[in-house]
């Protein structure tokens, strides 16, 4: 599939502005990217600003952001996320004793491994306040809570950076690494800059985005955007099989003459191997059919051969270079004869020379090649060539010479001009050679000599840093403004914490189990859509009755490989629908998935598996499983529903999985999508804090004080306050019911209209003054509300058998507030949203009847209580065992629902693609507790055991606001207990995790009814 197509695929969401490459960094490689300290120039060492978005894949290592060291390591300057903490350390050490002499550690977590983090560490130690000499900002917020033992710079220190004596490292610090994707990273010499330099907030999301920078650099000071140039080279991945080959012709015979052969190469990290670069001769490699070559040994020093006299025995010419190059980078190499006199050049410089009036084989009937020597499978190039240029008759350079900075031309003699376009087919010589690809695994990339390749400081100051283990085929199009799923790590499967081992960006999966499977699964689960994805089979071990492998592309079907012969199955739950041939290394298993009409396709090496013989995704034909299968009891939205699954065989069974951020390796399904950020659908509502927001205040304390607490970001239909740091009731007050008018979720008390309460809902909050009743506190020590928008005071609705007496309806949202007047009978009330509620929340206003609440997770025959903390109840009298649908919810006889004549409330919540999430988790009693995916980062979340006893457990970013993941604040709406700490569930980008093993938030095997709200949606989420 071309880039173009991908970048299709991948369309913007529209921001102003587009960050297009990542660099994807695996700590397994040892990848790196560095600047030599003789390659820096004394900058202010001060004073400066490092800057970068970073993709966090694991929290099992340290992940190390920026490192100056010198060469022992004793004196640095370092950002890095530990992975104890899982925060941040920014930290100097001094030289005598290489102790730290100062640092900082926010107490906020980082531990998202689902969307894109923004980090700007800003230094002057200049400032004469302390807290001034080092800024952290992470998604353009600055940091200001650091543990008690965290220190500031003394005034004027000066760091390690910008010191002409240190290297300057990204991704390394000699022995620990990075895992995961670097963008946009800058480094600011001289001058300490704030966020804003370098993003902005979306006006239409609240979200920080990225910009682009305008200011300057100063002495040291980079850019890297990690972006390829337009210029190409060719690609040559050193198997035997890989290289260009030109077939014979009198061209290649230099005979005597003159003559110059020169290209650009980059070696891919194979020093220490024998690697020819070019050069004619048979399959034998035999020294009678070569005339030139030009190979590189096991030093990494070019060698350049002229062969004579048909191969009599010493015949040759050997010049091996007085100086090796370094991987990682471009050189230059001409091999030049002018007269009798053989130079070899490496860029620009002679490095070795000769003399020799011998006429050159002329390599008859042998091909000419690139990559290889000519017919010759062995010592083939691992690497890249660039602009090759063969001139015979003419040397091009007699003396030495600073390499050309642009693509070559064909001068005068040119006889093979190639490698420098998008097709490596092409010789631009004018001669109009035929090259032919020896095989699929040679071919062309977006990577050239000349400025600025991907590596490359874009800034125009030049400040260049080398790639060691890394290669243009780490980079990526996963980027802030278009994320892209990858696996997620903090997904187990069950209590063994069973995820398979992961590398290259959690897109490789192994196996690491062999009387377990583990399962991979996807940091973006779309809930509608069409959207394709590959599996690539790295390593495979399925025999020893042992292993397997398992794709699942949709809710109702897989196709898996397993032990048994092996034999590979498409399988849907009702049992298998077709054995389809068996899979070898280095297949591609292609996946399809229409969720909007309920159909998955299946297929291998750019072949969809059918039995009709007319399977096309495009068209909608011949699926390999549909709704049939019981795709409709399934939901969409779930990452399990896009899982792999391994289990070891013999060995290790390894997958390499790519939802789009690499070229696929065939072209998908017209209309079939990428799975990333950008492709998901615009959700309706961008900002959720105009919908529903907890906000935090403190009380006036004085019964005889009226406040306004502002700051919801609307005029709130639904206030549920309750006071944290003292024993007081939930109380809830709603626009329908009207102003003063209290209920008490902790208690079955009747309704109380107080004289205060809350008193009036204004534009952008609410008014309070305490109550003089035992209604519950309001105003007094430090509070919450929790606050939803429905539609004001509402008029009623004739939907049900009962007509309400006032519906509010916010249809956009999701939630509607309805009062009624209980029949005694079996009956219907209307709910306005449009769509099927979730959650329903019902409560007698004039009796001390228990609060009802009607879940879709314990279904129409169960229902759950909020003044009671018990397991989810079977009666049929609450519900009357029927389902609400688009416009109704049914109550049965119970009084808690429907006694005659007394009057109830209603509180209905439906689902909201990006906005709100109801549903359920399986505790696995461990501190890595299930990941529970929301498709959205929580500004709320309440929780209760359904299966057990348990609490209605909330946690909230109001009251957590400065902790990053680590929610550890709980409240209840089942208790009039205070605020406690202690909790830990992480929020994170695409949803929760318990880290705990509470029984009433994570017990091994137990159910858990939740309720979430979002902060942002996770198509324009940065991580939390």
């Amino acid at each position: 599939m071309s880039r173009a197509a991908q970048k299709l695929m991948s369309a913007s969401g529209g921001k102003a502005y587009e960050v297009e490459q990542s660099l994807m960094f695996d700590r397994g490689d040892g990848a790196y990217l560095i600047r030599d300290d003789g390659d820096i120039t004394d900058g202010n060492k001060r004073t400066f600003t490092f800057a970068t978005w970073f993709k966090k894949v694991q929290n099992s290592a340290n992940d190390i952001l920026f490192n100056v060291r010198n060469g022992g390591g004793n004196e640095l300057f370092m950002i890095y996320i530990p992975t104890n903490e899982q925060t941040m350390w920014i930290f100097q050490k001094r030289a005598s004793d290489g102790n730290v002499i100062w640092y900082l550690e926010p107490t906020r977590k980082i531990r998202d491994v689902g969307a894109w983090y923004h980090f700007v560490i800003a230094v002057d130690t200049t400032q004469s306040t302390a807290s001034n000499r080092v800024k952290l900002y992470i998604n353009g917020t600055q940091v200001t809570s650091f543990t008690g033992s965290s220190s500031y710079p003394d005034q004027n220190l000066d760091t390690p950076c910008n010191n002409d004596s240190f290297d300057h490292q990204i991704g390394y610090s000699g022995s620990a690494a990075l895992d995961g994707y670097m963008a946009e990273t800058y480094l600011i010499d001289g001058t300490q800059l704030t966020p804003s330099s370098f993003g902005e907030t979306d006006a239409a999301t609240g979200q920080y985005i990225p910009k682009e920078y305008t200011g300057s650099y100063g002495n040291n000071g980079f850019y890297l955007p990690f972006k390829k140039n337009d210029r190409y080279s060719v690609y040559f991945d050193g198997s035997s099989s890989t290289g260009i080959q030109i077939a014979d012709n009198t061209d290649f015979a230099v005979g005597s003459g003159s003559f110059t052969y020169e290209c650009w190469f980059y070696g891919d990290e194979d020093q220490g191997t024998t690697r020819e670069l070019f050069g004619q001769a048979d399959s034998s490699g035999s020294q009678a059919s070569i005339g030139i070559s030009l190979q590189i040994n096991t030093s990494n020093q070019p060698v350049s051969m002229l062969f004579y006299n048909d191969g009599a025995p010493n015949a040759h010419i050997v010049m091996t270079s007085s100086a090796a190059f370094d991987d990682n980078k471009w050189n230059h190499l001409a091999f030049v004869r002018n007269g009798t006199s053989l130079v070899l050049y490496l860029n620009g410089t002679s490095v070795a020379t000769a003399t020799s009036s011998e006429s050159a084989n002329d390599g008859v009937d042998c091909k000419f090649a690139l990559g290889r020597l000519g017919e010759s499978a062995s010592n083939t190039f691992k690497g890249w060539i660039s602009n090759f240029r063969f001139v015979k008759g003419t040397a091009v350079y007699t003396s030495n010479f600073t390499p050309s900075t642009s693509p070559l031309t064909a001068v005068t003699n040119t006889k093979l001009l190639c490698c420098q376009d998008s097709t490596a087919t092409t010789d631009n010589s004018g001669t109009s050679k035929t090259l032919t690809l020896t095989a699929a695994n040679t071919y062309t990339q977006q990577m050239a000599p000349f400025q600025f390749d991907w590596y490359q400081d874009q800034s125009g100051q030049g400040n260049d840093y080398q790639p060691d283990n890394l290669t243009i085929n780490d980079l990526t199009i996963d980027t802030p403004t278009n994320n892209f799923a990858v696996i997620n790590a903090l997904s187990p499967l069950n209590a063994n914490n069973l995820v398979p081992t992961l590398t290259q960006g959690n897109l490789k999966a192994a196996s690491n189990q062999s009387s377990h499977y583990v399962r991979a699964v996807p940091t973006i689960a779309p809930a509608s859509g069409k959207w394709y994805w590959e599996v690539k089979l790295i390593q495979l071990n399925l025999n020893n009755g042992n292993g397997y492998i398992q794709i699942q592309g949709s809710p109702v079907s897989y196709i898996w490989s397993y032990y048994d012969t092996p034999t590979t199955q498409i399988r849907g739950w009702s049992g298998t629908i077709s054995t389809v041939s068996n899979w070898s290394v280095n297949d591609v298993i292609m996946i399809a998935c229409d969720m909007d009409n309920s159909k998955v396709w299946y297929g291998i090496n750019g072949s969809w598996y059918n039995t009709g013989g007319t399977a096309n995704p495009a068209t909608g034909a011949d699926e390999a499983a549909d709704a049939s299968e019981g795709w409709q009891g399934r939901a969409n939205g779930n990452p399990a529903n896009m899982r792999v699954e391994l289990r070891d065989g013999s060995g290790t069974n390894i997958v390499e999985l790519n939802y789009g951020q690499k070229t696929f390796a065939h072209t998908p399904p017209s209309g079939f999508k990428a799975i990333n950020t950008s492709n998901l659908p615009t959700p309706t509502i961008k900002k959720p804090g105009l919908h529903f927001n907890p906000v935090i205040y403190t009380g006036s304390d004085d019964d005889a004080v009226s406040q306004s607490v502002t700051g919801v970001g609307f005029q709130p239909d639904l206030v549920w306050i309750k006071k944290r740091n003292a024993e007081a009731h939930n109380v809830v007050t709603d626009a329908v019911r009207g102003a003063h008018k209290t209920l008490n979720s902790n208690r079955n008390a009747i309704e109380v209209t107080d004289t205060y309460g809350v008193t009036a809902f204004g534009s952008d909050g609410f008014t309070v003054r305490e109550q003089t009743s035992a209604g519950g506190q309001v105003n007094t020590g430090t509070l919450v509300s929790w606050n939803w928008k429905a539609n004001g005071s509402g008029s009623s609705n004739e939907d049900g058998s009962i007509n309400t007496t006032a519906t509010s309806a916010n249809t956009t949202s999701g939630f509607s507030i309805s009062t009624y007047t209980g029949t005694g009978s079996n009956a219907t009330v209307g709910h306005g949203l449009g769509v099927a509620p979730s959650l329903i929340i019902v409560k007698n206003r004039e009796a001390t009847d228990n609060w009802a609440i009607y879940s879709s997770v314990t279904d129409e025959t169960d229902y759950l209580q909020f003044d009671r903390d018990t397991t989810a109840q079977d009666d049929n009298t609450y519900w009357n065992d029927t389902a609400p649908t688009s416009s109704v919810f049914s109550i049965g006889t119970d009084h808690d629902v429907n006694a005659s004549s007394e009057n109830y409330i209603a509180y209905c919540f439906a689902e909201k693609e990006g906005f709100s999430k109801i549903g359920s988790y399986t505790g696995n009693g461990s501190t890595n507790g299930p990941f529970v995916y929301t498709g959205f980062q929580p500004s709320f979340v309440i929780w209760k055991r359904t299966n057990d006893v348990g609490r209605w457990q909330i946690l909230d970013i109001a009251r957590d606001s400065t902790v990053g993941n680590a929610m550890t604040t709980g409240i209840n709406w089942n208790s009039s207990s205070q605020e406690y700490t202690g909790w830990l569930v992480d929020f994170y980008s695409n949803g929760f995790k318990p880290k705990q093993t509470e029984v009433e938030t994570n017990a091994s095997g137990s159910t858990f009814l939740y309720m979430a709200f979002s902060e942002f949606p996770f198509k324009y989420s940065n991580a939390k």
